[in-house]
């Protein structure tokens, strides 16, 4: 079965939701849940495509877990509570953390998550909120 030709121009800067995936090691749901949380900036039209360079931003984003900073136990935050400064549920803050936009940590007492990471994604949502274009509305 062949893929039908996307009528969207392959200029390089943007991306299938398969490509974005493929890149990030995830999967393409986790791709479409990061468009709609705002974190991957896309467009729609007859294909929805995502922005490589939010697809980079993210990829620059994340760090092996022995790169992760030393941090004092109040630095860190729960599950619970990175999902009320998100706005999101605690799945979805799971998600983000698969996707390697936050970086968790296990303890006897659940996930925890360093609370400027939260504060710094919280604030790149927020923004990607605000910054609509006529592009983004379609046709």
């Amino acid at each position: 079965m062949t893929k039908p030709k996307s009528p969207v121009p392959d200029d390089g800067e943007w991306l299938t939701a398969r490509e974005a995936a493929a890149l990030l090691g995830c999967s393409r749901q986790t791709v479409w849940n990061l468009t709609r949380s705002g974190v991957l900036e896309h467009r729609t039209g007859t294909w929805r495509t995502i922005s490589r360079a939010s697809v980079l931003e993210v990829l620059a984003e994340r760090r092996r877990p022995d790169e992760l900073p030393a941090a004092s136990p109040d630095e860190w935050i729960s599950s619970a509570d990175a999902a009320r400064r998100l706005g999101v549920s605690p799945q979805r803050v799971g998600e983000l953390a698969r996707a390697g936009l936050l970086e968790g940590r296990r303890t006897a007492r659940g996930y925890r998550f360093l609370l400027d990471e939260v504060e710094d994604l919280a604030g790149r949502r927020r923004g990607a909120r605000g910054h609509r274009t006529a592009s983004d509305s379609g046709p």
